[in-house]
């Protein structure tokens, strides 16, 4: 198996490939599961296979229930220095409930600038959230903004690498920056003319999800439009106190629709994968081309491992790597499966024993041929048997009456055939006319069963 599956010539190709090339040179017990049970299990190809399967992992949407319980931050840039403000990044701070943004224009990236910011535009307008998400940027994950959360009592969670989907701002900057293209047309340096216009923008859309506009869930009431001065609006106090309650509950109620139609969607393009804890698991790597290290990303492995599984929390693994536990998604993981130390003796051991068996029946086929019935011997045990008042039909292993059930056993076998020294109908199945000769099928051991010299004596059952 190792010249036809790990050498150059073999290439490491797959299973079946693998199984159809060595099949057609040898042949051991049980070939086609040590083929596959050794392909399966080499650690090249787990490791440099690309994923052919569909990802892993159903759809578990983050699920908020009123404003301000969750919040998303995301930093877009950096862009060309913005004139004459000199702006190169943007702090995008989205709510998960009403999907209600900010959009904070800042000079530099700096982990004191975003917690800064974050204060002075979001907190001290609206409070502190309850729960905050971010990625593992080096900015959200300093000791300036991990003090800010811990002192306003904030829950800090943070995305898996190589995996935005879980961030709401995300979703949100793709609408901002198709905003921004839009708009700046060739001069690249006034894309922060129009900020607060898109945040008003995107604030007075109805968003698909909750099906309401986010200014109308957060703030309660719709905001006043250039164009809605058209038409006369009534001021209500009634309108913000107690409809609020009406408002979210459409929301909460338009979100599970939503939920559930996406889930049925993004379920059929995902599958199952049953993982344990203490599993080893590969994890996906993501190299990049280097012309100056002299570097290939497309040679390098596609996963790397294998990590032990430590705790499993929904679609997220946490494993170890590295000396400290690591948070993971499913989709990144490949279930490793350790080769076997005794594969390859047992069967090398297999196929000595078959080799030894063939040896010692070529050895001892003289012997058998001596104790092998003449045909005169065997017509006498033929007349021994008719004496008999019973006999037994060694297919279906019963004993049938020769007298009284003679006619049963016409009735369940599909041909007959007549002995020529006497009127006795023996049994005969179909496996047994179309198999060859005792003698060229190289048995060694006697039949008690008596040979078909001919296929002239067998008639079907309707012409018996």
């Amino acid at each position: 198996m190792k010249e036809f599956h790990d050498l150059p010539l073999a290439g490491h190709l797959g299973k079946r490939k693998t199984y159809l090339k060595l099949r057609d040179t040898c042949y051991f017990p049980f070939m086609r599961k040590y083929i596959f049970e050794y392909v399966s299990t080499c650690d090249r190809c787990q490791k440099f296979n690309y994923k052919n399967a569909l990802p892993a992992g159903r759809l578990m949407p983050i699920v908020s229930k009123y404003p301000n319980e969750i919040v998303t931050l995301d930093l877009v840039g950096p862009y060309p220095a913005s004139r004459p403000e000199r702006y190169k990044f943007i702090l995008v701070i989205t709510d998960h409930f009403t999907k209600w943004c900010e959009l904070i224009p800042l000079h530099k990236a700096s982990g004191q600038a975003i917690a800064n910011a974050f204060f002075d535009n979001y907190i001290a307008r609206y409070g502190a959230p309850i729960s905050l998400i971010s990625d593992n940027g080096p900015q959200f994950i300093s000791d300036v903004f991990e003090h800010l959360s811990h002192r306003l009592d904030i829950k800090h969670m943070k995305t898996v690498t190589y995996r935005p989907q879980s961030n709401l701002t995300e979703r949100v900057n793709r609408n901002l920056v198709q905003m921004i293209a839009s708009f700046v047309e060739e001069n690249h340096e006034n894309w922060d003319q129009f900020l607060h216009e898109f945040a008003f923008a995107l604030r007075t859309a109805v968003n698909e999800t909750t099906n309401k506009t986010p200014a109308e869930l957060f703030l309660g009431r719709k905001i006043i439009t250039p164009f809605s001065k058209l038409i006369n609006v009534t001021e209500d106090a009634k309108y913000v106190g107690n409809n609020i309650e009406r408002l979210f509950d459409e929301a909460r109620r338009n979100m599970q629709k939503k939920h559930k139609s996406w889930e049925k969607h993004y379920n059929l393009r995902r599958r199952d994968v049953h993982i344990k804890v203490n599993d080893l698991v590969l994890l996906q790597t993501h190299f990049l081309s280097a012309a100056g290290r002299k570097q290939v990303g497309k040679f390098m492995p596609k996963f790397e491992g294998p990590y032990k599984v430590l705790e499993i929390k929904g679609n997220n693994l946490v494993i170890w790597k590295n000396g400290r536990n690591i948070t993971v998604n499913i989709d990144q993981v490949r279930v490793y499966q350790p080769r076997q130390s005794d594969t390859i003796s047992s069967v090398e051991t297999l196929y000595d024993e078959q080799e030894v068996s063939h040896r010692w029946n070529r050895s001892h086929q003289g012997q058998f041929k001596e104790h092998r019935k003449t045909s005169s011997q065997e017509s006498e045990g033929c007349r021994s048997r008719q004496s008999n008042t019973t006999r037994e039909i060694p297919r279906n292993k019963r004993k049938i009456n020769s007298t009284a059930s003679k006619d049963q056993a016409l009735k369940r076998s599909k041909y007959v055939r007549r002995d020529p020294d006497k009127d006795l109908i023996i049994r005969t199945g179909k496996d047994t006319l179309l198999n060859k000769d005792r003698e060229s099928r190289g048995r060694s051991l006697p039949r008690s069963r008596p040979r078909i010299i001919s296929f002239k004596n067998i008639i079907p059952l309707h012409q018996e």
